[in-house]
């Protein structure tokens, strides 16, 4: 691997969850997506310790490169923990001025997986982008590195069949490459676009699981009428809206109908949530400045 073809660009980040991995990590930085910057997402150390010492020794490796390395320790069996980083990671960067954010899940585990193409789908869809005072999005590009050779299989079958020789041959190139060797394609991973809500939207789901549940039209708007000037004949028509997009559920109950908030609806709300919880955070930056 030659890293002095390695040529830095300006304006693009990558991200990468780590793991036993070396060659899916690096060739792919060098070859096509060179970046000023790498943010290594990899598991706490308390549940999974000797996975996590592996995977950081790996991604030590990567100061080899010319660029500013930020590796930061995430519990991977937490959806809403990945999701809420990978935003707040996104939005600095697009604060600093990087447009371009790259994200390799060639490793990842499954929620990571999960977690980074719905943030992807949701920046790339300029969500709610109005709510930030003038901050734009960038874009997010998600890619998976299918290797030449799997090494994991080749070291079982070599225990298996008791070939010492050819063990600590496989084994050494573990050490150098990780669980795979080499990169024989990039795989790119489309997002999809999303619709918007409008801050009505967001302010009937936020009530709702505010709530737990809401028992009727009549309560959601009397809730709302605390902050909003609405008419009930409104928060009707969001409601049907908000039901068809299976952001929030309605259930028979006693003589009535329930709404209660689906998951898609608490990722809605969490997406919002960070992007208030940032917003607030640049106003109090700019403050100290001032």
């Amino acid at each position: 691997m030659n890293l002095k073809s390695f040529i830095m660009v300006k304006g693009r980040v990558h991200v990468i969850f780590g793991g036993m991995e070396y060659d899916r990590v690096v060739r792919p930085i060098i070859s096509h997506f060179p970046s000023q910057k790498i943010i290594v997402f990899v598991s706490g150390g308390k549940e999974y310790p000797n996975l996590s010492s592996i995977a950081l020794s790996f991604m030590e490796r990567l100061k080899v490169l010319p660029v500013e390395i930020v590796i930061k320790e995430l519990d991977m069996h937490s959806f809403n923990t990945i999701f809420e980083n990978l935003i707040r990671h996104a939005l600095e960067e697009f604060l600093f001025g990087n447009d371009k954010i790259y994200i390799n899940i060639s490793w990842a585990p499954r929620l990571a997986v999960a977690a980074a193409h719905t943030v992807a789908c949701f920046i790339n869809s300029r969500i709610l982008e109005d709510i930030l005072d003038g901050l734009k999005f960038g874009n997010i590009e998600i890619y998976y590195v299918k290797p030449e050779r799997y090494l994991m299989p080749e070291l079982i079958s070599a225990m298996r069949a008791g070939n010492h020789s050819k063990v600590e041959k496989i084994f050494q190139e573990f050490e150098q490459s990780g669980s795979a060797y080499g990169m024989k394609e990039i795989v790119k991973v489309p997002s999809f676009a999303l619709e918007s809500l409008t801050i009505l939207d967001i302010a009937i789901i936020e009530t709702i699981a505010k709530h737990g549940k809401i028992d009727s039209i009549q309560s959601l708007t009397n809730s709302l009428r605390k902050e909003y000037d609405i008419r009930r004949s409104s928060v009707q028509y969001r409601v049907e809206r908000l039901l068809e997009k299976k952001l929030i559920k309605a259930k028979k109950e006693n003589k009535g109908i329930s709404l209660y908030v689906t998951e898609a609806g608490q990722v809605y709300l969490l997406y919002y949530k960070t992007l208030i919880s940032f917003k607030d955070k640049l106003k109090g930056s700019r403050k100290n400045r001032n």
